[in-house]
């Protein structure tokens, strides 16, 4: 279809047309946000006049709540991993938010464990050459981050035993610079790591199965919960903007209802109000 011929009326009827095919309201407004963006381009281009996507409502996006760890099951979860090969990653996805794709892309020259600070710069992700270390897609994703004490002395002991299997392996050894990968070097696969590592480790532990990036709101919703600046929180997981986080994950925590509650509650009963001489 030409893109002068393309009307609002199209555009709904795609949207129609994912809806019917049994796909969620999400994808729907995904598809519609991409339509969207696009015909932008296209209009600063001056191939169309209008943005003809902007003049259809979208459909909602279904809200489904990402189950996390409260501190006491978070505190099972590494006890644990104590020992467990994977425990500097675990520690890591508990403690600093990161993604999964992040750590399985973290490499040795991001780290510095004097200073307890590393720096993500990469996401592995499959490409067409196989398994492949990345830039992030956004500046705000490339970030530096504090680490806690107990994920410094976990990262040194990482270190020591990736050195003993390096030896070990000798000429199979792959040398890729990751700081979590398979006794030869290689990458490790999400799927691996989630099933194989993942998610018997929960059952070790008596929680219930979540998703890995259940660990990464897990970490904002324990830091919300401790009176964290939403401002850090949004830095410290490289969101875009605060909105995204507030939207994300202000809901997990009714608790701020109650705090809100709280507040005023003190305000007022603090005794009259002392009005203003000018």
């Amino acid at each position: 279809m030409s893109l002068a011929r393309l009307s609002p009326l199209d555009v709904q009827r795609m949207v129609n047309r994912v809806l019917e095919a049994g796909l969620s309201p999400t994808t729907a407004h995904h598809a519609h946000a991409v339509l969207r963006r696009a015909l932008r381009d296209a209009v600063a281009a001056e191939l169309v006049s209008r943005n003809v996507a902007a003049l259809v409502k979208p459909p909602l996006m279904a809200f489904h709540e990402m189950p996390t760890l409260d501190p006491a099951q978070a505190r099972a979860f590494l006890s644990t991993a104590t020992g467990d090969r994977w425990e500097a990653l675990w520690l890591l996805a508990v403690t600093s938010g990161m993604r999964q794709g992040e750590l399985l892309g973290l490499r040795w020259s991001d780290v510095d464990v004097e200073k307890g600070v590393l720096h993500v710069t990469g996401n592995l992700s499959r490409g067409p050459n196989g398994l492949e270390v990345t830039r992030p897609k956004t500046h705000r994703s490339r970030r530096p981050l504090r680490l806690s004490q107990a994920a410094t002395d976990a990262l040194r002991r990482q270190k020591a035993d990736q050195a003993a299997d390096r030896l070990q392996a000798g000429a199979a050894w792959e040398d890729h610079q990751l700081v979590f990968c398979l006794p030869t070097g290689r990458p490790v696969t999400a799927a691996w790591l989630v099933r194989g590592r993942f998610q018997p480790l929960l059952k070790r532990a008596g929680l219930p199965l979540i998703r890995f990036h259940g660990l990464r709101h897990t970490a904002a919703t324990l830091w919300f919960r401790s009176g964290v600046n939403p401002k850090v929180v949004q830095e410290t997981l490289g969101h875009s903007r605060v909105a995204i986080t507030l939207d994300t994950y202000s809901h997990m925590i009714p608790d701020l209802q109650v705090e809100t509650a709280r507040v005023m509650d003190e305000l007022l009963r603090s005794g009259p109000v002392k009005q203003s001489s000018s």
